[in-house]
């Protein structure tokens, strides 16, 4: 962050003229501008000038950027009442409490000007004095009275140069980013609310009570933020500093990776996956209608930096790479639909695209806000799912009241920074129609994802893919356009964030094992805690090759199977969900006493896995269950149990006989999950065989066999 990216709101009045026409107007269009007004032009990147408290208050309150307010005090000695936008005179008392404040200065109308702007702007917005008064106890009081510096005046450029400063000291405890730890304080009220309310209500203290709640509104964001998404290591020692090229052979590496289904996003480290993001955004960004938008490389790329900051690098499953790979799932189904284009072949998507098919219905606003609800879908993700922090009572359980508690924290933090980054410009700004309806879009597709409602969702697909069948998708009016739309973004990314089950084996198994890591991790929690625990999560019952069969079977195969007869080009995923589904029953039937079998069994030669691991985030997952004690400030005496250190051992004994290669050592980490511990829905000698050549969705909810464990309620 530069002092280019920072406004500043001057409040001063002009030296008398010594002669003025009668009924001469003379408003905030007219006024003579301070002299020092180029030097702050040159170094800020927007100056506004006002001459009465009132009009600057609602500048800074409504201020798209950063803001400091600038009081100039000259002129004003002589001055006992300052005229608002109403033309009321109004002294300004003290109404704020400082120390050491003498009679004298109690009367003194400058003083009174910066209390009253101390107690009215938000916090995060400095108030800073000036003027030439050089009187050591007046400069003292100014201080008292709550403005964070005193300038004299003539301001020189090298005190103009550091201004920006200031801006951090008005958040000194700020960890959500290190270069620039503040949020916009614009609130959400529209830009004439205020205005309004003093025209409609006679009581000024409700038009004071709300701009004050607005104001504070901030602090309480802020706070959330700090809890829930302090930055990253990988993406604090990423210095935001803007874009930075890539190389062109790392170019042409990285745009056939994500051009590619079979992504890896553990090939990658920290700034390999923002670069994938940033090339995905890129595509995007040539699309009618999407070119002209006022987003720079530097503002894209800062805005993905620290979008990954909010991910928590402790998570196993839930990371900046799970982010990654469902923005890069979704990039390629969209691909697929003709919408975009790969990034290793581009082309002329107008010459290409059939006209008439479901998909057509997406604009490309609505593919900008697809991509932006996929990278910024799990933001802040604390490492539980909703059930824990519901039956934990947590605050933002309280605060979400149990609706959606995770999808709502994902939604508001992404906004957060999508605002701090200016990105809500884009559309003609907050309050433009453009702009609101695709923060309905990222809304409506982030609280997609909460697997709570997951059945409803299939239902819906389902439904819109019998409209489309009975040809009732054409000539739509703009309600039922909007629905469907909506609902197809709804499906695409709900299939792109349980898309691992679609990806090649060794991928989905990979991706598997870290889902499990993260639910047993709940597990010892919720054990330590006193808490209701699902088998999903005891470590000492789950069993990962039925947790994959079950969660296939009942939860994916028909989300997929439905969303194919909306969109058939997604019907490559149900191949790979049905070949997947044999490839775990192999497994399953193939495991050991101990329930946990080889990913290498079958023999592959298409899939491998790279050797090269991503960061952080996939090296520490053994210590996963001391990260989220210390983020819950929680000590537990809970211990690992003996069956942990048996499998890890007959793991190393495996390796170094050469049966397993040390990259693929990670999924043998996991304490034993045995079998015996529940009833065996595979190994019944009653079920019938399963032919995965052809579908059987008629049927799936059918499978007999008892409990199954599925990965619904960690997603």
């Amino acid at each position: 962050m530069d002092p280019s990216q920072c406004s500043v709101v001057v409040v001063f009045h002009p030296a008398p003229t010594p002669f003025l026409i009668e009924n001469t107007e003379n408003d905030d269009h007219s006024i003579k501008q301070p002299e020092y007004a180029a030097k702050l032009e040159s170094v800020f990147g927007q100056v506004f000038y006002h001459t009465t408290l009132v009009s600057a208050f609602d500048r800074v309150q409504h201020a798209s950027t950063p803001s400091i307010l600038l009081i100039d005090l000259d002129n004003t000695s002589s001055v006992t009442t300052i005229h608002d936008d109403n033309d009321d005179e109004t002294v300004y008392s003290s109404s704020c409490s400082y120390s050491c404040t003498p009679s004298t200065a109690l009367n003194d109308p400058r003083l009174a000007l910066i209390r009253n702007s101390v107690c009215t702007v938000p916090d995060n917005v400095p108030v800073i004095a000036c003027g030439t008064d050089d009187n050591t106890p007046f400069m003292i009081e100014c201080m008292h009275a709550g403005a964070v510096d005193y300038l004299l005046k003539p301001l020189p450029m090298t005190v103009i140069k550091t201004l920006f400063l200031k801006l951090h000291r008005c958040r000194p405890d700020s960890k959500m980013h290190q270069v620039a730890s503040f949020l916009p304080s614009s609130p959400s009220l529209p830009d004439n609310a205020m205005s309004a309310a003093s025209t409609l209500c006679s009581d000024d203290a409700l038009q004071h009570r709300i701009q004050d709640i607005f104001s504070k509104g901030n602090r309480f964001t802020q706070t959330i933020l700090d809890i829930y998404a302090s930055p990253s290591i990988a993406a604090t020692t990423t210095r935001v500093s803007g874009f930075r090229g890539l190389s062109g052979e790392r170019a042409t590496l990285l745009k056939h990776k994500v051009s590619s289904w079979d992504f890896n996003p553990f090939d990658f480290g920290h700034d390999d996956l923002v670069y994938c993001a940033y090339l995905i955004f890129e595509q995007a960004l040539v699309l009618p209608g999407l070119f002209q938008l006022p987003i720079s490389q530097d503002q894209l790329y800062d805005f993905i930096i620290e979008l990954s900051g909010a991910y928590h690098d402790g998570n196993p499953y839930h990371n900046f790479a799970h982010a990654i790979d469902v923005l890069q799932c979704l990039y390629y189904f969209l691909c697929r639909l003709g919408l975009l284009s790969f990034a290793n072949n581009p082309q002329d998507m107008n010459h290409q695209q059939q006209q008439g098919l479901p998909q057509h219905i997406l604009r490309p606003k609505d593919i900008f806000a697809l991509l932006i609800a996929a990278i910024g879908h799990d933001a802040a993700h604390p490492g539980v799912n909703n059930a824990f922090l519901i039956n934990s009572a947590s605050p933002l359980a309280l605060l979400y009241s149990d609706r959606s508690v995770l999808e709502s924290l994902h939604s508001m933090t992404l906004f957060q920074i999508i605002q701090k980054h200016g990105l809500d410009q884009i559309g003609g700004g907050p309050s433009s129609p453009d702009y609101l309806e695709f923060r309905k879009t990222v809304v409506t597709s982030i609280l997609a994802t909460d697997m709570a409602h997951h059945g409803d969702y299939v239902e819906k697909i389902h439904a819109q893919a019998q409209r489309i069948s009975q040809g009732n998708f054409q000539s739509l009016d703009d309600a039922s356009c909007e629905n469907e739309r909506l609902t197809l973004c709804s499906a695409l990314i709900k299939c792109a964030d349980i898309s691992n089950v679609t990806r090649p084996f060794l991928r989905a198994a990979r991706w598997a094992e870290l889902l499990v890591q993260e639910c047993v991790s709940q597990g010892d929690l919720e054990r330590a805690m006193g808490l209701p625990s699902l088998p999903m999560n005891d470590r000492d019952k789950i069993v990962l090759e039925d947790s994959q069969i079950g969660f296939i079977r009942f939860v994916a195969l028909g989300l997929f199977q439905s969303v194919s007869k909306v969109l058939p080009e997604m019907t490559f995923t149900v191949e790979y969900i049905h070949s997947n589904l044999k490839r775990w029953e192999n497994r399953k039937s193939a495991s050991h006493d101990s329930g946990v079998g080889s990913l290498t069994e079958d023999n592959d030669p298409l899939e491998t896995v790279g050797c090269k691991r991503r960061s952080n985030s996939l090296d520490c997952h053994t210590n996963a269950v001391e990260v989220l004690r210390k983020r819950l400030s929680l000590d537990t005496g809970y211990h690992r149990h003996h069956a942990a250190a048996a499998a890890m051992a007959a793991a190393a004994r495996r390796r170094s006989a050469g049966s397993i290669p040390e990259c693929e050592a990670v999924f043998h980490k996991l304490p034993t999950m045995p079998a015996y511990a529940r009833i065996d829905h595979v190994e019944r000698e009653s079920a019938p065989a399963i032919d995965h050549h052809h579908h059987h969705h008629h049927h799936h909810h059918d499978y007999e066999g008892g409990p199954v464990f599925c990965q619904c309620t960690i997603q």
